[in-house]
């Protein structure tokens, strides 16, 4: 089992807003959490989520680009970030 886990540097004043529409873009999703962060910067919104192996990560990725709410709902997100990182 892998974990992915993306770090989303949000602008000044989006955390929250970053955060809310992570949660409700996961909610119901058991594999995923949404945290931010108490003790560094103020402003970050990490996402982990677990799967099996890379390539079920990679088969999840190619599924989430075919579907165009999916596309609007990480234009949202975008809009809302100054970087983001991922790691595995």
């Amino acid at each position: 089992m892998l974990i992915i886990r993306e770090v989303f540097t949000a602008k000044p004043g989006q955390a929250s807003k970053l955060a809310k529409l992570f949660k409700k873009g996961f909610a119901g999703d058991p594999t995923t959490r949404v945290m931010t962060d108490m003790v560094g910067d103020y402003n970050t919104v990490v996402v982990e989520v677990q799967v099996e192996n890379l390539a079920e990560f990679e088969k999840q990725m190619k599924d989430y680009s075919r579907e165009s709410q999916i596309r609007k709902w990480t234009l949202k997100l975008l809009r809302r970030c100054q970087s983001i990182q991922k790691c595995i």
